[in-house]
């Protein structure tokens, strides 16, 4: 199918040695790159007449197309004919050969093999895959002369895409997808593989692509690798065309560097990707993991798979009470549709609460196969959500492109909806321990108005009621009866303000804490009816909200505990204002305990003091001793915690 070849040339001096040859003269004989210095008759054999002629020669004169023997790498020779010029009075000739059908074919296999060692290093590189697609149709088109190839990657659902070539329209590249039907020696590439085609989509498109070239010869070799082919590689010409089986060979040398560049660059990719999975894994089990919110737990599940797994929309599913709901969606607003999904809601199927739910396009609620509003989902995976082997919800990904999702997606779903469920079930169970604590300080609340406020009012009123008849007979005593009537008004006063910091946590941070201690220690005193002295000193700092909180609630366990516990005659509470921090001691002269014996039944509740000091950087240190009363030391250092500075 090729022409033969034209400039193949040697030159040599008087006494007959090569001075020159070009790179077709080195490719075509035996150890080409040592043909300089070689002598002309290891290389060419001409008949004896000829050679005669050569010593006759003058400058410019040339003796043409004489049969000329070559030594080819082979080993054997080859007839061709050469034409002789003797270039100048030193006796230099011009050696210039019209090879014979052989010798062109060696050369070309040459330059073939050349040019596949050359494109197999750039495969080894760091090109990306549209350059090496680039080179290899560039060189596939130069070397074998056609009018175009095609560089086609099989899709999943068998169409193939046109990745790149040479003489198509270059937005043909990336866009434009083929009919294997359209062309005869693809189609048959790929049933050998066990492969049908698709044409249903692509069959017209492809065709006119095919048809609009004025394609009438065509050879292609699928791009091979372990289970399907990556594709296939095709050349196309518009005169009838005989392909030779060299043709064939080096197209599939052509495709057998790119199904290598290919797998190489599929196991680097995922192995990054697995790299990448694994560090994002580990990131978002932490992120998921620092929030006990619910809905905030929702949003970040979601918000951490869109950076691990590409999709057009995510939705998470929790089940209550067998029923199934849309508890958080991504991705749904560009279809207009989020406020649709977060109001789907349909019952779980018994077939679905097994171990096995996880698939690939599987669309298993009627319901959501039904929705005309989502025709436009084209793949889905999905992958439950369980809590010790109970599906508590599923986590869903979207796409409106076919065949999207692989089984490498369904592996890394399944991963993070593990994850997930433990975040999911942490948060649950904190909402659960908020509503029970919630509970239970509305009752202890409700004890501590029935036990102060409500008997001290009751008491205020006994008082009130008989008052009037007291000042009409005995003034005096009424006088006494109305002092301790303002000091029971007043300490019920005392005891609503406390209650109402205890209602209000966010008002212990909008006064200062030596007004709300003061209010506390007031209140306590008036309502066990135990004398407290209260000592203030140093100059007060605003305190983070945080440490703020925490030093309130350990002075109202310190006192609650003497006054449960102790069995004191006084105590004495002292808030100290230090350059470096705050520290408050709580004393009383009560019956002390063993602190081994106390702390480890935890009795007064003083792991959870030490839990709450931790919290802030703090310490806690008790003092005490049967029948020397206890002394309960918190301290808060203000330099070796300076994140808790800012107030919010």
């Amino acid at each position: 199918m090729r022409d033969l070849l034209e400039d193949f040339y040697l030159t040599t001096n008087a006494e007959g040695t090569i001075m020159t040859a070009n790179r077709a003269a080195k490719d075509c004989f035996q150890d080409g790159d040592k043909l300089i210095g070689r002598s002309i008759e290891a290389v060419v054999s001409i008949p004896d007449a000829p050679l005669e002629q050569l010593k006759t020669l003058e400058p410019g004169d040339a003796i043409e197309k004489i049969e000329a023997g070559l030594r080819l790498n082979s080993g054997l020779f080859d007839v061709g004919t050469a034409t002789i010029t003797k270039l100048d009075a030193l006796g230099t000739l011009l050696w210039v050969f019209n090879a014979g059908e052989e010798i062109d074919t060696v050369h070309r296999l040459s330059q073939q093999q050349h040019i596949i060692a050359h494109l197999g290093q750039d495969a080894l590189t760091e090109v990306s895959s549209n350059e090496l697609i680039d080179h290899i149709a560039s060189a596939i088109c130069d070397t074998l002369k056609v009018d175009y190839c095609s560089i086609l990657e099989l899709l999943p659902d068998d169409q193939l895409l046109l990745r790149g070539g040479c003489g198509w329209d270059k937005d043909a590249g990336g866009e434009t997808t083929v009919d294997p039907t359209a062309n005869a020696s693809l189609d048959q590439a790929l049933h050998k593989a066990g492969l049908t085609s698709n044409g249903k989509l692509i069959g017209k498109q492809g065709s006119a692509l095919i048809e609009s070239a004025g394609v009438t010869s065509s050879l292609c070799v699928l791009i091979p690798n372990k289970t399907r082919p990556f594709g296939a590689v095709c050349v196309h010409t518009r005169a009838p065309t005989a392909f030779s089986p060299e043709d064939e060979s080096f197209l599939q040398s052509m495709a057998h560097i790119l199904a290598g560049f290919l797998e190489r660059a599929q196991s680097q990719e995922a192995e990054r990707e697995h790299r990448v999975f694994a560090s994002a894994l580990a990131a978002i089990t932490a992120t998921l993991t620092s929030s006990l919110s619910l809905d905030d737990v929702l949003d970040r599940i979601l918000e951490s798979v869109q950076q691990v797994e590409a999709h057009d929309a995510a939705n998470l599913m929790l089940v209550d009470d067998g029923m199934v709901r849309v508890a958080g969606s991504r991705g749904y607003e560009a279809y207009g549709l989020r406020d649709f999904m977060l109001s789907l809601r349909f019952p779980l199927k018994d077939d679905l609460a097994g171990p096995d739910h996880a698939g690939i396009d599987l669309l298993p609620f009627s319901y959501w196969r039904d929705a005309p509003e989502l025709s436009w989902i084209r793949s889905n995976v999905g992958a439950p959500i369980r809590v010790e082997g109970t599906i508590i919800g599923f986590l869903n990904l979207d796409s409106a492109t076919p065949g999207f999702f692989s089984g490498a997606n369904l592996e890394r779903l399944q991963a993070f909806a593990d994850q997930a469920a433990i975040a999911i079930q942490n948060a649950r169970l904190y909402e659960q321990a908020q509503q029970a604590a919630v509970l239970k300080e509305r009752q202890r609340l409700s004890r501590d108005l029935h036990d102060a406020v409500s008997q001290t009012l009751w008491s205020a009123s006994l008082i009130a009621d008989v008052l009037p008849s007291l000042w009409k007979h005995n003034p005096d005593k009424a006088e006494q009866k109305l002092e301790m009537l303002r000091e029971l008004i007043q300490g019920a006063l005392f005891e609503m303000r406390a209650l109402l910091l205890e209602l209000l946590p966010s008002a212990l941070v909008e006064v200062q804490l030596d007004e709300s201690v003061s209010r506390l220690v007031a209140a306590i005193s008036s309502r066990a009816d135990l004398p407290i002295s209260l000592q203030i000193s140093g100059e007060y700092f605003d305190l983070p909200a945080q440490v703020q909180i925490t030093l309130y609630r350990m002075i109202q366990e310190a006192l609650s505990n003497t006054i449960k516990h102790s069995g004191a005659a006084e105590a004495q509470v002292n808030l100290t204002f230090e350059p470096n921090g705050v520290e408050i001691q709580v004393r009383d002269n009560g019956h002390g305990f063993l602190p081994e014996q106390k702390i480890k039944g935890d009795r007064f509740g003083i792991s959870i003091m030490r839990e709450r000091m931790m919290e802030i950087g703090g310490e806690l240190k008790i003092v005490t001793q049967p029948g020397a009363g206890t002394q309960i030391v918190a301290r808060w250092d203000n330099t070796a915690h300076g994140h808790l500075h800012d107030r919010p």
